[in-house]
């Protein structure tokens, strides 16, 4: 089952940088969106925070509580040493142990869950708003070149996605 490679560290044992080298990207564009909408947020959790770099940056701009939450105990205890603010915390935690929370922001995450149309309805009981950065991958060039195969093999990605395919899902739950 997929869900065990994050908690014996089988995806984070292939990606030892921890995507660490995306998260300033999504930062800088989740922020303009945040910045373009006026949101009264309490709190923010980043769930699938990996290596925790989105969260702490986070944390920075806000004065507000961030959590990142994982499954993988390995990828928290690395965010808990290498990112500190007086706002951050890291837990591994699953989504349904979570209490409700302003702003979830969810990264490159429901792509790698079996049940996406469950798991995205869990997601619209816990949080006021919702951000997603979901990876399109499905494309021409992509299927040619055997693209999905591939992103399952090297980043566990169960379900692929083009804009008009990602939207309808978004829509079909009322997000």
């Amino acid at each position: 089952m997929i869900k065990e490679a994050y908690h014996n560290n089988e995806y984070w044992d292939l990606h030892p940088s921890f995507h660490e080298e995306d998260q300033e990207f999504k930062f800088k564009n989740i922020i303009e969106l945040l910045d373009n909408n006026s949101l009264s947020l309490r709190d923010i959790i980043d769930v699938g925070c990996g290596s925790g770099k989105f969260a702490y940056l986070m944390s920075q701009k806000y004065s507000i509580p961030v959590t990142g939450i994982d499954l993988d105990p390995k990828v928290i205890m690395y965010a808990q040493s290498t990112y500190s603010n007086n706002n951050l915390s890291f837990q591994v935690k699953e989504l349904n142990d979570i209490t409700r929370a302003s702003l979830g922001i969810l990264a490159d995450v429901f792509e790698h869950v079996e049940d996406h149309y469950g798991f995205l309805r869990l997601v619209a009981t816990k949080f006021d708003y919702v951000i997603f950065n979901i990876p399109l991958d499905l494309s021409i060039i992509g299927l040619i070149r055997n693209g999905p195969v591939k992103m399952k093999k090297e980043v566990f990605h169960l379900h692929y996605f083009y804009e008009g395919l990602a939207l309808q899902v978004l829509k079909d739950l009322n997000f």
